[in-house]
């Protein structure tokens, strides 16, 4: 299980600056665990201003997301540096919070940042296969609606157009008005267009692909990780 709480310390130097800063972890920890994340968070980021600067403001993103603040949270990961060891899960928990922010572009940067770093992310590649794919499905749906107006507003047309034909040739013979009453084809005689069939044979191969595990259930426990 992934977590934005570090529980994994190293020997700490005796010096004050570091010491306070490792009790507040502590602290925060503790608070974090009896599910008390606005004292959590005031413990990680006081560490942080001590001295404990990558797990402090990544903890303290654990903490803020739990709150739900997800633009705080996003800017704690952001703090931690590039080089850290706790980059690559900062870029994957950035991931969930931009996700339930409604932000998939924002997601997916930052899921394939976290697999830049490792590669054999498993939960990282699941989300971004997740995301991407349903992207496409939304993609898909508002082709298909565009198509399907434009075919309602060319079928206004030809009734118009039909109805207009119908009135000038009130005078016709008996063949003539036949041929204006025969009914239409239905829906389903007709052959289907080419964006039809393209988006139908898309919505059969994501289907036969679609996995039951989805990102939003993967959001919210993925925020841990044992350490």
């Amino acid at each position: 299980m992934r977590s934005a709480l570090i529980f994994l310390f190293v020997v700490l130097s005796a010096a004050p600056l570091f010491a306070g800063a490792d009790a507040d972890l502590r602290k925060g920890n503790k608070a974090y665990d009896n599910e008390k994340y606005g004292q959590a968070f005031e413990f990680y980021n006081k560490a942080a201003q001590d001295g404990a600067n990558d797990k402090g403001f990544y903890n303290s993103g654990a903490a803020l997301y739990r709150l739900q603040d997800y633009d705080a949270a996003l800017q704690a990961y952001e703090a931690v540096e590039d080089s850290s060891e706790f980059k690559q899960s900062s870029y994957y928990n950035a991931a969930n919070a931009y996700y339930n922010m409604g932000n998939s572009e924002e997601a997916i940067k930052n899921l394939r940042r976290a697999l830049l770093i490792k590669r054999d992310d498993k939960e990282a590649l699941h989300n971004l296969q997740f995301v991407l794919k349903q992207q496409q499905n939304n993609k898909n749906k508002q082709d298909k609606n565009n198509n399907q107006g434009e075919n309602n507003k060319q079928q206004d047309n030809q009734d118009n157009s039909d109805k207009e034909n119908q009135s000038g040739n009130s005078g016709s013979n008996g063949e003539d008005e036949e041929q204006q009453n025969r009914p239409e084809d239905s829906p389903e005689q007709k052959q289907l267009s080419p964006n039809e069939a393209d988006n139908i044979l898309q919505m059969s191969k994501e289907h036969s692909n679609n996995k039951k595990k989805d990102f939003s259930a993967l959001g919210a426990g993925t925020v841990e990780k044992d350490w």
